[in-house]
Order: structure tokens, then C-alpha cells, then sequence
């Protein structure tokens, strides 16, 4: 069985958030398959946290990083909570646990959709 790629646990090993990680091709090329703005790599994400009883999940591609809350169990997707392009790799990881907890705490701004199709074109291009 498939499992998740990342899980964040609090203490008594209770799933707070699930984190679907692909890998870009050895080109550099990022393709639709491991875009973390793919149905099939959300439907995944979701599909663990679900699994694992949390409404947190998120996708990422080590360039590109959006986090969703399960509003709607039965669909395929949620609306993104938040869609960031990594500029800075290990200041995205430094601040990560950060991110999560305060996307948690409902302390994250709503997405503007403008960023979020920015960066989906974005993703595509490079």
C-alpha cells in the first residue's frame, strides 16, 4: 500500500497535516504529473489525509508548495489555502513547521487567486 510522503504528528501520534512530495524530472523540466497543482497528485494528498483522519494536506515539489483544508470529503479537491513558490529552499524548510501551525490556527490570509494562477502558470513554464 502507498503511503503518504511527509506526516506531521502531535504528541499521542495524532496526524495534524500530510505533505505529498514529488520530484522533478532529471531535465529540470517540471511536467503536469508531479505539478503540485495536478488533480491526480491533490486527489493523492487528500486521499492520505483522509486516511489519516486531518483536514490538512498539501502538495509540494520542492518549488512550488499548496496546502489545502478538507472543506468538502467527497469531492476530488479543495480550494487551496495557500500556494507558494520556493525561492529559498532551506528557508522554506527553516520556517515550514512555522507555515503549518499558523495555516492550522487559521492565522494564513486568504489566497489571492491571482497568486495562485501565477504560480500555476508559472509552474508550467519553467
Amino acid at each position: 500500500a502507498k503511503k503518504a510522503d511527509i506526516v506531521l504528528l502531535r504528541p499521542g501520534e495524532r496526524t495534524i497535516f500530510v505533505i505529498e512530495t514529488k520530484k522533478i524530472a532529471n531535465n529540470g523540466r517540471l511536467t503536469y504529473n508531479i505539478s503540485p497543482f495536478s488533480l491526480d497528485v491533490i486527489k493523492q494528498a487528500k486521499g492520505y489525509a483522509k486516511e489519516l483522519k486531518t483536514d490538512y494536506y498539501a502538495t509540494f515539489n520542492g518549488k512550488y508548495f499548496v496546502a489545502f483544508k478538507i472543506i468538502q470529503p467527497d469531492s476530488d479537491f479543495d480550494e487551496p489555502i495557500i500556494s507558494l513558490e520556493i525561492l529559498n529552499f532551506t528557508d522554506f524548510c527553516s520556517n515550514l513547521l512555522k507555515l503549518i501551525s499558523n495555516i492550522i490556527k487559521n492565522q494564513i490570509k486568504p489566497i489571492q487567486y491571482e497568486d495562485l494562477y501565477s504560480n500555476l502558470l508559472k509552474s508550467y513554464l519553467d
